[in-house]
């Protein structure tokens, strides 16, 4: 045997010269497909001086021998063929110059040939083929004259022995490559219409029928004549031109490969992982010794004192050199463990007497010297620190728990319970190695806080304590306080308010708690008189709002219940203030309000003359004139001149508000008398309320009309219109419909003679 090796080393491939075939000058057309152990040629179209041959020939690899089998029924050139478990598969193309539709069967174990269903047309030949889940695929072909092309693809289901029309090539190609890896189909290249090279990838997905463009084929092809076969789930592309590529369809990329030792190929197939070619009108056949991974990587680094795993692959005998660190020689993966860094070689050789060679080269690296440290190794409970790696370039801590970030080298930790934390430092060889830091938490003190008592009234004052002794303490806020740093202390705030004691302990962990202090608010008493300005022995009405339980002074002036009522009257004869506390709802905490009156003095009652016709006021101002109880619009004078008889008054009204009226006289051309028709009179109470009552008394019998006016003299209400007899009198007076102010009232008999009273309504 004739061995050629044309290449070595890593992921190299080697082309072995083997025993000449029979197929002399093997035509153009041959098929060819691998049955178990052996790989079947078909010779097909030949040439000028062999002729055309229908010769069917087995090749062992093993004894590098062939055996002349049973040809074919007919003659096939550029047919379908395929092989489905233990039977091979050929048919269509030309039949001695002849488009045929003949489709056959070849049984090894019978070693003959048997018909089986006829392809769907005999239209076309040179078509692609391929197998995947047990059906066998005829995609695209041309006619003889190469002039009409088809995307046509048809199934072959060997168990029901017929064919089934699936989804179409997406184009017309003739003489393209088929293949399967993991079930899944892919035609490619071949010639398109008008025998231009076509460099598409097509992807088949039977699951679906359906097809997938895939990227471009990236080299050149001279013609429509290639070989393809595949080798642990990759595909090898053998071109008219000579050159060799590698496809990874997972990666859907290609590599380009050292070119072969010729060119055309016309028959391939594989037996137990090594493929074998036939090249155009040539009886060579070479073997092909697929690409061998020998090692991982050609340079390795581990940390002084470490193992590593060294790895080759692809041949049956292995030699490592060295020996030293090594578990084993010769072996494909020995456990390397050197003391310092070498290089080791590797020889690999093939069951098909490939031979390789490469090797590795193993550094060792120093580990990093590091050590963990913390700022502080003790802390209290609910503190921080930070711990720290003085070397390395990555960092772990663990456990993680309470660390900022456990991947750097100076995280803040903050556990709640004594911790060890294990820091991994890795350098830039990536050796790793482990310190440890401890971090001791300290409890806090348990302290509690009390306020006796808890609930005060403004300006009063609590005690604040704490618990436990022996420590420092701080008290906050410290305004209100006797002393903020004492174990205990007295609180008087205006405002509730929340106390922080902070206590440290010996070892100074401090903890710190709270104690709520409420004030209770002072009632917001208002107090008010109405009127505010009353006349001298008028009476006023005091009120307070805003607490529950009142109490006023003095009270020698006063009518109700100074103990308890929120409203009473107050008659002073002069100006005075009163004083009125007010208790919450608890009774404990107290407010006071002042509330002021100012008594003003009537004025004298004016007397009025009469001169010429002419009524004058012994008043200089503040002067109203009345006709017959009525007031004369504008008559604010101190004299007026009567424009008709009747009964005149005037009343005169101070800068307090005070008034006070003169007799009445009558009024006619001839004389004026004075009238007094009614010997006393009483108006009570002054302030009213919802009524009042008028007591008087007269002389004797007389027409009355008493009336309640505004200021203005305007008549609000009648209250009493009749004959009144002689003797003492009571009227009572309802105020409904009368707005709180001051009114007149005034008792008219008509022509004969009238009397005004100042009245103050209150709400």
């Amino acid at each position: 045997m004739l061995a050629i090796l044309l290449c070595s080393g890593l992921g190299a491939q080697s082309w072995i010269r083997k025993n000449n075939s029979p197929l002399t000058a093997s035509g153009t057309g041959s098929f060819s497909f691998t049955i178990g152990n052996y790989g079947y040629v078909n010779r097909g179209h030949g040439i000028a001086a062999t002729g055309d041959t229908s010769e069917m020939w087995k090749y062992d690899a093993s004894a590098d021998s062939w055996t002349l089998l049973p040809a074919p029924p007919v003659l096939l050139s550029k047919a379908g063929s395929f092989a489905i478990g233990n039977y091979g598969y050929a048919g269509m193309g030309y039949s001695s110059g002849i488009l045929s539709d003949s489709f056959f069967r070849y049984d090894p174990g019978l070693n003959k040939w048997s018909v089986v269903a006829k392809f769907p047309t005999r239209q076309f030949a040179d078509g692609g083929s391929f197998v995947t889940n047990g059906f066998g695929y005829i995609v695209g072909g041309a006619d003889s004259a190469a002039a009409s092309l088809t995307n046509s693809s048809y199934r072959y289901d060997p168990v029901a022995n017929n064919w089934t029309s699936v989804a179409n090539l997406p184009a017309q190609r003739e003489a393209l490559s088929g293949f399967t890896i993991n079930d899944t189909a892919y035609a490619l290249m071949g010639l398109k219409p008008g025998d231009s090279i076509s460099n598409a990838v097509f992807r088949y997905l039977p699951s679906v029928d359906s097809w997938v463009k895939l990227s471009d084929f990236p080299g050149k092809s001279y013609g429509g004549r290639h070989c393809n076969f595949v080798l642990n789930n990759e595909v090898y592309f053998c071109l008219d031109s000579a050159q060799c590529w590698k496809y990874t369809p997972t990666a859907d990329q290609w590599q380009r490969l050292p070119n072969t030792p010729f060119g055309l190929v016309v028959a391939t197939f594989v037996i137990h992982g090594v493929a074998y070619l036939i090249p155009e009108f040539s009886a060579n056949v070479w073997e092909f010794c697929p690409p061998v991974q020998i090692l991982q990587t050609n340079s390795l680094s581990i940390c002084s004192g470490n193992k590593i795993a060294l790895s080759a692959s692809g041949g049956n005998l292995y030699s490592w050199s060295p020996a030293t660190g090594l578990s084993s020689t010769s072996i494909s993966n020995p456990i390397a463990s050197p003391a310092d860094s070498i290089t080791y070689i590797i020889n690999v050789a093939d069951s098909n007497g490939c031979h390789f060679k490469d090797s590795v080269r193993v550094n060792i690296k120093p580990f990093p010297v590091v050590q963990a440290i913390a700022n502080r190794s003790d802390i209290c409970f609910g503190d921080t620190t930070q711990i720290k790696a003085t070397a390395g370039m990555g960092y772990s801590w663990t456990p993680v728990s309470g660390l900022t970030n456990p991947s750097i080298a100076n995280p803040i930790a903050s556990p709640t319970d004594t911790t060890r934390y294990i820091l991994t430092a890795t350098n830039l060889f990536g050796c790793t190695i482990q310190d440890t830091v401890t971090i001791n938490v300290r409890p806090l003190p348990a302290i509690h806080a009390k306020a006796q008592p808890g609930t005060i009234c403004p300006g009063d004052a609590s005690k604040l304590s704490c618990n436990i002794r022996g420590l420092s303490y701080s008290w906050s806020p410290g305004k209100s306080l006797d002393d903020s740093v004492l174990i205990r202390t007295s609180a008087n705030p205006l405002s509730s308010t929340t106390y922080t004691i902070t206590a440290t302990d010996t070892l100074g962990c401090s903890n710190k708690t709270t104690i709520s202090l409420n004030v209770i608010s002072a009632p917001p008493i208002i107090a008010s008189a109405n009127p505010s300005t009353i006349c001298k022995g008028d009476t006023s009405l005091l009120n307070a709002s805003g607490s529950v339980y009142y109490s006023w002074s003095p009270d020698t002036t006063l009518t109700g219940s100074v103990t308890s009522a929120s409203n009473l009257k107050a008659f002073p004869w002069t100006s005075f203030t009163y004083t009125v506390t007010g208790t919450d709802s608890s009774g404990g905490c107290l407010n006071t309000a002042f509330v002021s009156i100012t008594v003003s003095a009537f004025p004298a009652s004016p007397s009025i003359s009469e001169n010429l016709n002419t009524l004058s006021s012994s008043a200089s101002s503040g002067n109203q004139w009345y006709l017959n109880g009525n007031i004369i619009p504008g008559a604010t004078n101190q004299s007026d001149t009567p424009l008709a008889n009747g009964s005149y008054m005037v009343c005169t009204t101070n800068a307090s508000g005070c008034s006070s009226c003169s007799k009445t006289i009558l009024f006619d051309a001839l004389a004026v008398t004075e009238i007094n028709l009614f010997n006393t009179i009483t108006l009570y109470p002054n302030p009213a309320f919802s009524e009042f009552s008028i007591d008087y008394s007269n002389s004797k019998e007389t027409e009355l009309t008493i009336d309640i006016c505004n200021l203005m003299g305007e008549k609000m209400k009648t209250v009493y219109c009749g004959k009144l007899k002689s003797g003492k009198h009571r009227t009572k007076i309802q105020t409904e419909g009368l707005a709180k102010g001051v009114y007149f009232v005034i008792l008219n008999n008509g022509n004969s003679g009238m009397i005004c009273q100042r009245l103050i309504i209150s709400e």
